[in-house]
């Protein structure tokens, strides 16, 4: 792993990961994720796939289910919004159990049994998918001389050390959505400064410096931007730990 001539050098924290049992290795610690480390995820990410398929069941339920003739004050985008949720819920809970789901959703359960339990499917081997890609990402990028570790290694390891990697990585994904949303805080600085005009009667201060122009009604342009050019900017997490461990 080659090292930059840092004039400063960043800041050196590790992190134990594992235990006694399944092995401990021990992570340097970033606060963030490297660009090759969420390539290497997204190349495996089907999330899209899993979308699309989850969104034509609900057309088919909403197609199949919609009165004819349709009543008055029918909303379709609406009973498309509820019938996804419902899917979901479906998506995620156990095949087999249907114990206190309303009536409806047990209909809808049993008609669309084997499209349900497809997603499911698809959706379960993405997940499963990407935290083997995340764990791979990790140890190859960050264990000195482990840069040819592949998925098919990391499918091999405990499952308990999997878990224990995968909450690593989540740990510093988590990190990178601390960084500033540049366009809140801007407007927050915006509506800062129109709350300090109306409090006192004060314009805001012209840019340029100048001064104003006499008693014109006409308020001084503000800067473009109250945010420094070379702000962090915040990617967005791309997934969340699911509820199933992958296979081994």
């Amino acid at each position: 792993m080659k090292s930059l001539p840092f004039h400063v050098k960043p800041r050196q924290e590790t992190r134990d990961v594992g235990n006694p049992d399944t092995g401990i290795l021990r992570f340097p610690v970033f606060l963030s994720l490297t660009l090759a480390e969420r390539i290497q995820v997204r190349e495996v990410d089907r999330s899209d796939d899993v979308f699309k398929a989850t969104a034509d069941l609900v057309i088919s339920i909403v197609d199949r289910q919609s009165p004819d003739p349709l009543p008055e004050g029918y909303d379709r985008q609406q009973e498309i919004a509820r019938v996804y949720a419902i899917v979901n819920r479906l998506i995620e809970s156990p095949q087999d159990d249907a114990v206190g789901l309303p009536p409806e959703e047990v209909v809808i359960m049993v008609l669309f049994a084997d499209d349900i339990s497809e997603v499911r499917r698809q959706s379960e081997q993405n997940e499963e998918a990407k935290i083997v890609r995340a764990c791979t990402a990790i140890i190859g990028s960050r264990l000195e001389g482990y840069d040819d570790w592949s998925d098919d290694d990391t499918s091999k390891l405990p499952e308990d050390l999997i878990s224990a990697v995968f909450d690593f990585y989540r740990a510093e994904l988590a990190h990178m959505s601390d960084a500033p949303d540049l366009d809140q805080l801007r407007k927050n600085l915006e509506d800062a400064l129109g709350e300090l005009q109306m409090a006192d009667g004060s314009r805001p201060p012209n840019p340029t410096g100048e001064p104003s122009s006499g008693d014109s009604a006409t308020l001084s342009p503000e800067p473009e931007s109250f945010i420094p050019s070379d702000s962090p900017i915040s990617p967005s997490p791309t997934f969340s730990k699911p509820s199933r461990r992958p296979r081994r």
